[in-house]
Protein backbone atom coordinates (compact mmCIF):
# COMPACT_ATOMS: atom_id res chain seq x y z
CA UNK A 1 0.00 0.00 0.00
CA UNK A 2 1.44 3.37 -0.98
CA UNK A 3 1.42 6.59 1.02
CA UNK A 4 -1.53 8.01 -0.90
CA UNK A 5 -3.67 4.92 -0.18
CA UNK A 6 -2.87 5.22 3.50
CA UNK A 7 -3.85 8.87 3.54
CA UNK A 8 -7.14 8.20 1.83
CA UNK A 9 -8.13 5.89 4.68
CA UNK A 10 -7.96 8.68 7.25
CA UNK A 11 -10.95 10.62 5.92
CA UNK A 12 -14.60 10.09 6.67
CA UNK A 13 -16.40 8.03 9.34
CA UNK A 14 -14.37 5.27 11.00
CA UNK A 15 -15.27 2.21 13.01
CA UNK A 16 -13.54 1.86 16.36
CA UNK A 17 -11.34 -0.86 14.92
CA UNK A 18 -10.10 1.64 12.33
CA UNK A 19 -9.71 4.42 14.89
CA UNK A 20 -7.28 2.38 16.99
CA UNK A 21 -4.58 2.89 14.37
CA UNK A 22 -4.50 6.68 14.84
CA UNK A 23 -6.34 7.56 18.07
CA UNK A 24 -5.04 7.40 21.65
CA UNK A 25 -7.01 5.45 24.31
CA UNK A 26 -8.31 8.76 25.67
CA UNK A 27 -9.52 9.83 22.22
CA UNK A 28 -11.17 6.42 21.68
CA UNK A 29 -12.97 6.81 25.01
CA UNK A 30 -14.19 10.27 24.02
CA UNK A 31 -15.42 8.96 20.65
CA UNK A 32 -17.34 6.13 22.31
CA UNK A 33 -18.98 8.56 24.70
CA UNK A 34 -19.88 11.02 21.93
CA UNK A 35 -21.37 8.36 19.69
CA UNK A 36 -23.25 6.59 22.50
CA UNK A 37 -24.74 9.88 23.71
CA UNK A 38 -25.89 10.80 20.22
CA UNK A 39 -27.32 7.35 19.53
CA UNK A 40 -29.93 7.76 22.28
CA UNK A 41 -30.23 11.56 22.34
CA UNK A 42 -31.35 11.85 18.70
CA UNK A 43 -34.54 9.76 18.92
CA UNK A 44 -35.22 11.04 22.47
CA UNK A 45 -35.24 14.69 21.32
CA UNK A 46 -37.36 13.64 18.33
CA UNK A 47 -40.01 12.14 20.64
CA UNK A 48 -39.91 15.07 23.09
CA UNK A 49 -40.53 17.61 20.29
CA UNK A 50 -43.43 15.54 18.95
CA UNK A 51 -45.03 15.38 22.43
CA UNK A 52 -44.70 19.14 22.98
CA UNK A 53 -47.56 21.45 22.19
CA UNK A 54 -47.66 23.07 18.77
CA UNK A 55 -46.86 26.81 18.96
CA UNK A 56 -49.56 29.18 17.76
CA UNK A 57 -49.34 29.80 14.04
CA UNK A 58 -47.22 26.70 13.41
CA UNK A 59 -48.65 23.68 11.63
CA UNK A 60 -48.37 20.21 13.16
CA UNK A 61 -46.40 19.14 10.10
CA UNK A 62 -43.92 21.96 10.73
CA UNK A 63 -43.32 20.70 14.26
CA UNK A 64 -42.78 17.21 12.85
CA UNK A 65 -40.20 18.54 10.38
CA UNK A 66 -38.39 20.27 13.26
CA UNK A 67 -38.35 16.98 15.20
CA UNK A 68 -36.94 15.07 12.22
CA UNK A 69 -34.34 17.77 11.59
CA UNK A 70 -33.28 17.75 15.26
CA UNK A 71 -32.73 13.97 15.20
CA UNK A 72 -30.75 14.27 11.97
CA UNK A 73 -28.60 17.13 13.29
CA UNK A 74 -27.80 15.34 16.57
CA UNK A 75 -26.67 12.24 14.70
CA UNK A 76 -24.67 14.39 12.28
CA UNK A 77 -22.87 15.95 15.26
CA UNK A 78 -22.34 12.78 17.29
CA UNK A 79 -21.90 10.33 14.38
CA UNK A 80 -23.28 7.11 15.92
CA UNK A 81 -23.59 5.97 12.30
CA UNK A 82 -21.87 7.39 9.17
CA UNK A 83 -23.02 10.91 8.25
CA UNK A 84 -24.42 9.88 4.81
CA UNK A 85 -26.42 7.10 6.50
CA UNK A 86 -27.88 9.65 8.93
CA UNK A 87 -28.90 11.69 5.89
CA UNK A 88 -31.36 8.93 4.99
CA UNK A 89 -33.47 9.47 8.13
CA UNK A 90 -35.60 12.32 6.65
CA UNK A 91 -36.31 10.15 3.60
CA UNK A 92 -37.80 7.54 5.94
CA UNK A 93 -39.70 9.73 8.38
CA UNK A 94 -41.06 12.56 6.21
CA UNK A 95 -43.19 10.33 3.94
CA UNK A 96 -43.93 7.79 6.73
CA UNK A 97 -45.41 10.58 8.89
CA UNK A 98 -47.49 11.89 5.99
CA UNK A 99 -45.68 15.23 5.81
CA UNK A 100 -45.01 14.87 2.10
CA UNK A 101 -45.91 12.13 -0.40
CA UNK A 102 -43.03 9.75 -1.05
CA UNK A 103 -42.91 10.50 -4.78
CA UNK A 104 -42.71 14.25 -4.12
CA UNK A 105 -39.95 13.85 -1.52
CA UNK A 106 -37.85 11.36 -3.46
CA UNK A 107 -38.00 13.59 -6.51
CA UNK A 108 -35.17 15.62 -4.91
CA UNK A 109 -32.86 12.74 -5.84
CA UNK A 110 -33.28 14.04 -9.37
CA UNK A 111 -32.33 17.60 -8.40
CA UNK A 112 -30.25 19.11 -11.20
CA UNK A 113 -27.38 19.88 -8.83
CA UNK A 114 -27.02 16.18 -8.00
CA UNK A 115 -26.47 15.38 -11.66
CA UNK A 116 -24.16 18.38 -11.96
CA UNK A 117 -22.05 16.93 -9.13
CA UNK A 118 -22.04 13.42 -10.60
CA UNK A 119 -20.93 14.69 -14.00
CA UNK A 120 -18.28 16.98 -12.53
CA UNK A 121 -16.88 14.24 -10.31
CA UNK A 122 -16.52 11.95 -13.34
CA UNK A 123 -14.68 14.26 -15.75
CA UNK A 124 -12.59 15.96 -13.06
CA UNK A 125 -11.65 12.51 -11.80
CA UNK A 126 -9.95 11.87 -15.15
CA UNK A 127 -7.34 14.54 -14.31
CA UNK A 128 -6.42 12.58 -11.20
CA UNK A 129 -6.58 9.16 -12.86
CA UNK A 130 -4.26 10.19 -15.69
CA UNK A 131 -1.89 12.17 -13.46
CA UNK A 132 -2.31 15.70 -14.79
CA UNK A 133 -2.89 17.14 -11.31
CA UNK A 134 0.42 15.74 -10.11
CA UNK A 135 2.19 17.03 -13.22
CA UNK A 136 0.98 20.62 -12.90
CA UNK A 137 1.72 20.77 -9.16
CA UNK A 138 5.28 19.48 -9.59
CA UNK A 139 5.80 21.88 -12.50
CA UNK A 140 4.85 24.85 -10.33
CA UNK A 141 7.11 23.76 -7.48
CA UNK A 142 10.08 23.21 -9.80
CA UNK A 143 10.05 26.80 -11.10
CA UNK A 144 12.93 29.11 -10.17
CA UNK A 145 10.67 31.58 -8.37
CA UNK A 146 9.69 28.80 -5.95
CA UNK A 147 13.32 28.24 -4.91
CA UNK A 148 14.12 31.87 -4.04
CA UNK A 149 13.37 31.43 -0.34
CA UNK A 150 11.53 29.18 2.11
CA UNK A 151 8.67 31.70 2.12
CA UNK A 152 8.38 31.71 -1.68
CA UNK A 153 8.37 27.89 -1.76
CA UNK A 154 5.59 27.73 0.83
CA UNK A 155 3.65 30.44 -1.00
CA UNK A 156 3.94 28.61 -4.34
CA UNK A 157 3.02 25.34 -2.61
CA UNK A 158 -0.20 26.82 -1.16
CA UNK A 159 -0.92 28.64 -4.44
CA UNK A 160 -0.56 25.36 -6.35
CA UNK A 161 -2.95 23.67 -3.92
CA UNK A 162 -5.47 26.50 -4.28
CA UNK A 163 -5.33 26.62 -8.08
CA UNK A 164 -5.87 22.88 -8.42
CA UNK A 165 -8.52 22.83 -5.72
CA UNK A 166 -10.51 25.43 -7.65
CA UNK A 167 -11.15 22.80 -10.30
CA UNK A 168 -11.11 19.53 -8.39
CA UNK A 169 -12.52 18.24 -5.13
CA UNK A 170 -10.70 19.23 -1.94
CA UNK A 171 -10.12 15.66 -0.76
CA UNK A 172 -7.95 14.30 -3.63
CA UNK A 173 -6.21 17.68 -3.88
CA UNK A 174 -5.23 17.57 -0.21
CA UNK A 175 -4.12 13.95 -0.51
CA UNK A 176 -1.94 14.77 -3.50
CA UNK A 177 -0.18 17.68 -1.81
CA UNK A 178 0.33 15.84 1.45
CA UNK A 179 2.29 13.28 -0.56
CA UNK A 180 4.21 16.02 -2.44
CA UNK A 181 4.83 17.91 0.81
CA UNK A 182 6.23 14.75 2.37
CA UNK A 183 8.60 14.41 -0.59
CA UNK A 184 9.72 18.03 -0.19
CA UNK A 185 10.43 17.44 3.51
CA UNK A 186 12.52 14.40 2.63
CA UNK A 187 14.45 16.43 0.04
CA UNK A 188 15.10 19.11 2.66
CA UNK A 189 16.16 16.38 5.13
CA UNK A 190 13.76 17.53 7.83
CA UNK A 191 11.51 15.40 10.05
CA UNK A 192 7.71 15.41 9.81
CA UNK A 193 7.41 17.32 13.09
CA UNK A 194 9.74 20.11 11.85
CA UNK A 195 7.94 23.50 11.69
CA UNK A 196 8.38 23.66 7.92
CA UNK A 197 7.01 20.13 7.44
CA UNK A 198 4.02 21.01 9.58
CA UNK A 199 3.51 24.24 7.61
CA UNK A 200 3.40 22.19 4.39
CA UNK A 201 0.81 19.84 5.92
CA UNK A 202 -1.35 22.75 7.08
CA UNK A 203 -0.85 24.38 3.67
CA UNK A 204 -2.14 21.29 1.85
CA UNK A 205 -5.42 21.37 3.78
CA UNK A 206 -5.88 25.13 4.13
CA UNK A 207 -4.88 25.82 0.51
CA UNK A 208 -7.46 23.36 -0.78
CA UNK A 209 -10.08 24.98 1.46
CA UNK A 210 -9.28 28.41 0.00
CA UNK A 211 -9.22 27.14 -3.58
CA UNK A 212 -12.53 25.40 -3.07
CA UNK A 213 -14.21 28.80 -2.66
CA UNK A 214 -13.23 30.00 -6.13
CA UNK A 215 -15.53 27.92 -8.37
CA UNK A 216 -18.62 25.78 -7.73
CA UNK A 217 -16.66 22.63 -8.62
CA UNK A 218 -13.83 23.51 -6.23
CA UNK A 219 -15.85 22.45 -3.19
CA UNK A 220 -18.82 20.91 -4.98
CA UNK A 221 -20.58 19.49 -1.92
CA UNK A 222 -21.05 22.85 -0.18
CA UNK A 223 -21.11 25.16 -3.19
CA UNK A 224 -23.65 23.21 -5.23
CA UNK A 225 -25.78 22.66 -2.12
CA UNK A 226 -25.83 26.41 -1.50
CA UNK A 227 -26.69 27.12 -5.15
CA UNK A 228 -29.46 24.54 -5.01
CA UNK A 229 -30.97 25.96 -1.83
CA UNK A 230 -30.86 29.48 -3.27
CA UNK A 231 -32.69 28.18 -6.35
CA UNK A 232 -35.24 26.20 -4.30
CA UNK A 233 -35.96 28.76 -1.57
CA UNK A 234 -35.37 32.06 -3.39
CA UNK A 235 -36.08 31.01 -7.00
CA UNK A 236 -32.81 32.73 -7.91
CA UNK A 237 -30.53 30.98 -10.39
CA UNK A 238 -26.79 31.26 -9.65
CA UNK A 239 -24.70 30.41 -12.71
CA UNK A 240 -21.12 29.12 -12.73
CA UNK A 241 -19.57 32.51 -13.49
CA UNK A 242 -21.94 34.18 -11.01
CA UNK A 243 -20.42 32.13 -8.23
CA UNK A 244 -16.92 33.07 -9.38
CA UNK A 245 -17.73 36.78 -9.10
CA UNK A 246 -17.83 36.17 -5.35
CA UNK A 247 -15.59 33.12 -5.15
CA UNK A 248 -12.50 34.47 -6.95
CA UNK A 249 -11.90 37.54 -4.72
CA UNK A 250 -12.82 35.48 -1.64
CA UNK A 251 -10.37 32.70 -2.54
CA UNK A 252 -7.58 35.20 -3.31
CA UNK A 253 -8.19 37.00 0.00
CA UNK A 254 -8.14 33.69 1.89
CA UNK A 255 -4.88 32.72 0.16
CA UNK A 256 -3.21 36.00 1.17
CA UNK A 257 -4.42 35.67 4.77
CA UNK A 258 -3.18 32.06 4.98
CA UNK A 259 0.32 32.90 3.69
CA UNK A 260 0.70 35.89 6.03
CA UNK A 261 -0.66 33.85 8.92
CA UNK A 262 1.76 30.98 8.29
CA UNK A 263 4.64 33.45 8.01
CA UNK A 264 3.81 34.72 11.49
CA UNK A 265 3.20 31.45 13.35
CA UNK A 266 5.69 29.02 11.78
CA UNK A 267 9.48 29.14 11.78
CA UNK A 268 9.84 28.56 8.05
CA UNK A 269 13.48 29.50 7.52
CA UNK A 270 15.25 26.70 5.62
CA UNK A 271 18.82 26.97 4.37
CA UNK A 272 18.93 24.33 1.59
CA UNK A 273 15.69 25.38 -0.04
CA UNK A 274 17.05 24.59 -3.51
CA UNK A 275 16.80 20.88 -2.62
CA UNK A 276 13.01 21.10 -2.64
CA UNK A 277 12.97 22.62 -6.11
CA UNK A 278 15.41 19.96 -7.32
CA UNK A 279 13.17 17.24 -5.88
CA UNK A 280 10.12 18.66 -7.66
CA UNK A 281 12.05 18.98 -10.91
CA UNK A 282 13.33 15.39 -10.69
CA UNK A 283 9.85 14.04 -9.96
CA UNK A 284 8.41 16.13 -12.79
CA UNK A 285 10.96 14.79 -15.28
CA UNK A 286 10.11 11.22 -14.25
CA UNK A 287 6.60 11.78 -15.58
CA UNK A 288 7.91 12.14 -19.12
CA UNK A 289 5.79 13.59 -21.89
CA UNK A 290 2.17 14.40 -21.34
CA UNK A 291 -0.01 11.37 -22.09
CA UNK A 292 -3.08 11.26 -24.28
CA UNK A 293 -5.17 10.67 -21.17
CA UNK A 294 -3.85 13.85 -19.56
CA UNK A 295 -4.56 15.87 -22.71
CA UNK A 296 -8.07 14.45 -22.88
CA UNK A 297 -8.74 15.29 -19.22
CA UNK A 298 -7.60 18.89 -19.76
CA UNK A 299 -9.81 19.19 -22.84
CA UNK A 300 -12.86 17.88 -20.96
CA UNK A 301 -12.41 20.22 -18.01
CA UNK A 302 -11.80 23.28 -20.20
CA UNK A 303 -14.80 22.35 -22.37
CA UNK A 304 -17.08 22.14 -19.34
CA UNK A 305 -15.88 25.44 -17.88
CA UNK A 306 -16.27 27.28 -21.20
CA UNK A 307 -19.79 25.96 -21.69
CA UNK A 308 -20.69 26.87 -18.10
CA UNK A 309 -19.44 30.42 -18.64
CA UNK A 310 -21.31 31.06 -21.91
CA UNK A 311 -24.75 31.83 -20.32
CA UNK A 312 -23.13 34.29 -17.89
CA UNK A 313 -21.40 36.14 -20.72
CA UNK A 314 -24.66 36.18 -22.67
CA UNK A 315 -26.46 37.66 -19.65
CA UNK A 316 -23.77 40.36 -19.34
CA UNK A 317 -24.08 41.27 -23.03
CA UNK A 318 -27.77 40.80 -23.78
CA UNK A 319 -29.35 40.95 -20.32
CA UNK A 320 -30.87 38.26 -18.08
CA UNK A 321 -34.30 38.43 -19.71
CA UNK A 322 -33.19 38.32 -23.35
CA UNK A 323 -34.37 35.33 -25.45
CA UNK A 324 -30.73 34.42 -26.21
CA UNK A 325 -29.78 34.26 -22.51
CA UNK A 326 -32.88 32.28 -21.58
CA UNK A 327 -32.26 29.80 -24.41
CA UNK A 328 -28.61 29.35 -23.38
CA UNK A 329 -29.66 28.88 -19.75
CA UNK A 330 -31.93 26.10 -20.96
CA UNK A 331 -29.50 24.40 -23.36
CA UNK A 332 -26.31 24.95 -21.35
CA UNK A 333 -27.84 24.26 -17.96
CA UNK A 334 -25.05 23.38 -15.50
CA UNK A 335 -26.24 19.81 -15.00
CA UNK A 336 -26.69 19.19 -18.74
CA UNK A 337 -23.15 20.40 -19.45
CA UNK A 338 -21.68 18.29 -16.62
CA UNK A 339 -23.29 15.00 -17.66
CA UNK A 340 -22.68 15.71 -21.36
CA UNK A 341 -18.95 16.24 -20.76
CA UNK A 342 -18.87 13.20 -18.46
CA UNK A 343 -20.43 11.13 -21.26
CA UNK A 344 -17.81 12.39 -23.71
CA UNK A 345 -15.16 11.06 -21.29
CA UNK A 346 -16.47 7.54 -21.96
CA UNK A 347 -16.18 8.14 -25.72
CA UNK A 348 -12.90 10.05 -26.03
CA UNK A 349 -10.22 7.45 -26.83
CA UNK A 350 -6.83 7.13 -25.20
CA UNK A 351 -5.93 4.12 -27.36
CA UNK A 352 -8.47 3.36 -30.09
CA UNK A 353 -6.87 0.05 -31.13
CA UNK A 354 -7.19 -1.24 -27.57
CA UNK A 355 -10.60 0.46 -27.21
CA UNK A 356 -9.28 2.27 -24.15
CA UNK A 357 -11.08 5.51 -23.33
CA UNK A 358 -10.47 8.48 -21.05
CA UNK A 359 -12.54 6.83 -18.31
CA UNK A 360 -14.55 3.70 -17.70
CA UNK A 361 -17.38 2.95 -15.33
CA UNK A 362 -15.15 1.44 -12.63
CA UNK A 363 -13.05 4.61 -12.56
CA UNK A 364 -16.19 6.78 -12.63
CA UNK A 365 -17.65 4.96 -9.63
CA UNK A 366 -14.46 5.59 -7.66
CA UNK A 367 -14.45 9.26 -8.66
CA UNK A 368 -17.99 10.06 -7.52
CA UNK A 369 -18.42 10.81 -3.81
CA UNK A 370 -21.80 9.15 -3.40
CA UNK A 371 -21.92 9.83 0.33
CA UNK A 372 -21.58 13.56 -0.28
CA UNK A 373 -24.40 13.42 -2.82
CA UNK A 374 -26.66 11.74 -0.25
CA UNK A 375 -25.90 14.48 2.30
CA UNK A 376 -26.50 17.25 -0.22
CA UNK A 377 -29.78 15.60 -1.26
CA UNK A 378 -30.81 15.45 2.39
CA UNK A 379 -30.39 19.22 2.53
CA UNK A 380 -32.68 19.63 -0.48
CA UNK A 381 -35.24 17.25 1.06
CA UNK A 382 -35.37 19.08 4.40
CA UNK A 383 -35.52 22.44 2.62
CA UNK A 384 -38.38 21.31 0.38
CA UNK A 385 -40.25 19.85 3.36
CA UNK A 386 -39.90 23.10 5.31
CA UNK A 387 -41.17 25.09 2.35
CA UNK A 388 -44.01 22.77 1.29
CA UNK A 389 -47.58 24.06 1.16
CA UNK A 390 -48.89 22.11 4.18
CA UNK A 391 -45.80 22.72 6.34
CA UNK A 392 -45.00 26.41 5.73
CA UNK A 393 -42.14 26.34 8.25
CA UNK A 394 -40.06 28.79 6.22
CA UNK A 395 -42.95 31.27 6.25
CA UNK A 396 -43.47 30.73 10.00
CA UNK A 397 -39.79 31.30 10.80
CA UNK A 398 -39.72 34.38 8.57
CA UNK A 399 -42.68 35.96 10.36
CA UNK A 400 -41.44 35.10 13.84
CA UNK A 401 -37.91 36.31 13.18
CA UNK A 402 -39.12 39.58 11.65
CA UNK A 403 -40.85 40.21 14.99
CA UNK A 404 -37.95 39.01 17.14
CA UNK A 405 -35.20 40.90 15.36
CA UNK A 406 -37.23 44.09 15.55
CA UNK A 407 -34.80 46.96 15.31
CA UNK A 408 -31.73 44.72 15.33
CA UNK A 409 -29.24 45.85 12.76
CA UNK A 410 -28.58 43.74 9.69
CA UNK A 411 -24.95 43.44 10.79
CA UNK A 412 -25.97 41.81 14.10
CA UNK A 413 -28.18 39.29 12.28
CA UNK A 414 -25.46 38.62 9.73
CA UNK A 415 -22.78 38.13 12.39
CA UNK A 416 -25.06 35.79 14.34
CA UNK A 417 -25.41 33.44 11.39
CA UNK A 418 -21.78 33.69 10.28
CA UNK A 419 -20.47 32.97 13.78
CA UNK A 420 -22.95 30.10 14.08
CA UNK A 421 -21.80 28.71 10.72
CA UNK A 422 -18.11 29.04 11.57
CA UNK A 423 -18.52 27.42 15.00
CA UNK A 424 -20.95 24.63 14.07
CA UNK A 425 -18.87 23.58 11.06
CA UNK A 426 -15.95 22.86 13.40
CA UNK A 427 -17.95 20.02 14.96
CA UNK A 428 -19.96 18.62 12.05
CA UNK A 429 -19.33 18.35 8.33
CA UNK A 430 -19.70 21.68 6.55
CA UNK A 431 -22.30 20.15 4.22
CA UNK A 432 -24.99 19.51 6.87
CA UNK A 433 -23.99 22.73 8.63
CA UNK A 434 -24.64 24.68 5.42
CA UNK A 435 -27.90 22.83 4.87
CA UNK A 436 -29.26 23.47 8.36
CA UNK A 437 -28.28 27.12 8.66
CA UNK A 438 -29.19 28.18 5.11
CA UNK A 439 -32.74 26.81 5.40
CA UNK A 440 -33.15 28.96 8.53
CA UNK A 441 -31.18 32.03 7.41
CA UNK A 442 -33.08 32.60 4.17
CA UNK A 443 -36.51 33.07 5.83
CA UNK A 444 -34.90 35.13 8.60
CA UNK A 445 -33.27 37.38 6.00
CA UNK A 446 -36.61 37.83 4.25
CA UNK A 447 -38.28 38.70 7.55
CA UNK A 448 -35.56 41.24 8.38
CA UNK A 449 -35.54 42.84 4.94
CA UNK A 450 -32.09 41.47 4.08
CA UNK A 451 -30.88 39.92 0.85
CA UNK A 452 -31.39 36.13 1.28
CA UNK A 453 -29.13 35.29 -1.67
CA UNK A 454 -26.26 37.26 -0.15
CA UNK A 455 -26.70 35.74 3.30
CA UNK A 456 -26.74 32.24 1.75
CA UNK A 457 -23.43 33.05 0.03
CA UNK A 458 -21.95 34.28 3.33
CA UNK A 459 -23.02 31.10 5.10
CA UNK A 460 -21.55 28.90 2.37
CA UNK A 461 -18.22 30.68 2.89
CA UNK A 462 -18.48 30.75 6.71
CA UNK A 463 -19.20 27.01 6.87
CA UNK A 464 -15.98 26.41 4.93
CA UNK A 465 -13.91 28.30 7.51
CA UNK A 466 -13.72 25.02 9.46
CA UNK A 467 -10.08 24.67 10.47
CA UNK A 468 -10.09 23.90 14.20
CA UNK A 469 -10.79 20.15 14.44
CA UNK A 470 -10.06 17.05 12.32
CA UNK A 471 -13.78 16.23 12.17
CA UNK A 472 -14.58 19.60 10.60
CA UNK A 473 -13.83 18.54 7.01
CA UNK A 474 -12.29 15.50 5.27
CA UNK A 475 -9.19 17.48 4.25
CA UNK A 476 -8.61 18.37 7.91
CA UNK A 477 -8.89 14.69 8.87
CA UNK A 478 -6.42 13.85 6.10
CA UNK A 479 -3.94 16.43 7.34
CA UNK A 480 -4.18 15.32 10.99
CA UNK A 481 -4.04 11.64 10.00
CA UNK A 482 -0.80 12.16 8.08
CA UNK A 483 1.05 12.54 11.42
CA UNK A 484 3.45 15.03 12.95
CA UNK A 485 0.79 17.42 14.28
CA UNK A 486 -0.46 17.44 17.87
CA UNK A 487 -4.18 17.96 18.37
CA UNK A 488 -3.48 20.99 20.61
CA UNK A 489 -1.51 22.69 17.83
CA UNK A 490 -4.13 21.65 15.29
CA UNK A 491 -6.86 23.35 17.34
CA UNK A 492 -4.84 26.46 18.15
CA UNK A 493 -3.71 27.14 14.57
CA UNK A 494 -7.13 26.39 13.10
CA UNK A 495 -9.26 28.19 15.68
CA UNK A 496 -7.33 31.44 15.30
CA UNK A 497 -7.63 31.33 11.49
CA UNK A 498 -11.36 30.57 11.75
CA UNK A 499 -11.85 33.59 14.03
CA UNK A 500 -9.79 35.83 11.74
CA UNK A 501 -11.90 34.77 8.76
CA UNK A 502 -15.17 36.03 10.27
CA UNK A 503 -14.55 39.80 9.99
CA UNK A 504 -12.04 39.68 7.12
CA UNK A 505 -13.70 37.15 4.82
CA UNK A 506 -17.26 36.08 5.65
CA UNK A 507 -18.78 39.48 6.51
CA UNK A 508 -17.46 41.31 3.41
CA UNK A 509 -18.85 38.46 1.26
CA UNK A 510 -22.40 39.46 2.22
CA UNK A 511 -21.99 43.09 1.19
CA UNK A 512 -20.18 42.15 -2.02
CA UNK A 513 -22.82 39.54 -2.93
CA UNK A 514 -25.54 42.04 -2.07
CA UNK A 515 -24.17 44.38 -4.76
CA UNK A 516 -23.80 41.65 -7.39
CA UNK A 517 -27.06 39.80 -6.71
CA UNK A 518 -29.77 42.31 -5.81
CA UNK A 519 -32.84 40.40 -4.63
CA UNK A 520 -36.37 41.72 -4.85
CA UNK A 521 -38.91 39.24 -3.41
CA UNK A 522 -42.14 38.84 -5.33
Amino acid sequence: MNKQDQLSMSSGWKSFEELKAKYSPAEIKFEKGRRSLGLWLGPLVFIIILLMGTPEGMTVEAKQVIAITAWTVIWWVCEPIPIPATGLIPFILIPAMGIMPANALFSVLGHQNNFLMIGAYIFIGTMITHGFTKRISLWLLSRKFAAKSSTSLLMVFILAVGLLSAFMSNIPCTMLFLVIGSGISQALKIEEDHPYSRALKFGAAYGSQAGGLITPIGSPNVNFLSMGLILSLCEYNIRFADWMLVGVPTGILMFIITVIYFRLIFNIKIENIEAASQYAKAEYEKLGKMTRGEKNSIFLTVLAIVLWLVPSFAAAIFGNDSPITMKLDLVLNGAIVAIAVATIAFLLPVDWKERKFTTNWSQAERSVNWGAIVIVTTGFAIGNAMNSENVKLVLYISKKMSTLVGDSSHLVILLSFIIAGTVISQFISNVPATSILTTVAIPVALGAGMNPVAIAFSLAIACQMSYALPIAAPQMALMYGSGGIKITEFFKVGAILSLISIPIVSVPVYYWANLIFPYFPQ
